[in-house]
């Protein structure tokens, strides 16, 4: 591809992503209160329940998946969508869900080039992993990595987007009556 027309293809790309994004922010914010915090109190809260999924994925895989992506922002992602990406789409994305408080994402796409996670599993020990996982991200003192879609964000921003991504994840998530 030529100069002009990468330079055509992003701006009409960026273009659109503004008009979606402000299309989007005009619909009503989620009400979730996005904190680690609040994420454990909800996981604590499954506890002894049954859980069904309505998505591909089992509960306790959903759980594996977010404490691995917590994981990986303290030890790297295995693969990036580089800079240009994460510049042109990654980072104007976060921001439209950093402002909306909501995110939302394919809910069965792994992280790209993560170790497979198991679709069966104990949902206790998927829980314990997970909380486990927010204590890490808590304590740790060390320079986060960069996302790979978003690329670098700050504790505060990685602790929204985890909290977000908890709860695209939990919208397929139901406790069994």
């Amino acid at each position: 591809m030529n100069r002009r027309n990468f330079l055509i293809t992003a701006g009409a790309t960026t273009g659109a992503l503004a008009v979606a994004g402000s299309v989007w922010l005009n619909v009503a914010a989620s009400d979730e209160v996005l904190t680690m915090d609040a994420v454990a109190e909800r996981l604590n809260g499954f506890r002894g329940k049954a859980l069904v999924s309505s998505g591909k994925w089992s509960p306790a895989h959903v759980f594996n998946h977010n404490a691995q992506s917590i994981d990986y922002s303290m030890a790297g992602f295995p693969e990036s969508k580089g800079a240009l990406f994460q510049s042109l789409l990654g980072k104007p994305a976060f921001a439209v869900f950093a402002a909306k408080r909501e995110m939302h994402h394919g809910l069965a796409e792994p992280i790209p080039g993560a170790y497979e996670i198991s679709d069966s599993g104990n949902l206790d020990a998927a829980i314990d992993k997970f909380l486990a996982s927010i204590a890490a991200f808590k304590a740790f003192e060390g320079a986060l990595k960069p996302h790979f879609a978003y690329g670098a964000l700050s504790k505060s921003d990685y602790a929204l987007a985890h909290a977000m991504h908890f709860f695209n994840h939990l919208s397929e998530i139901r406790v069994s009556v």
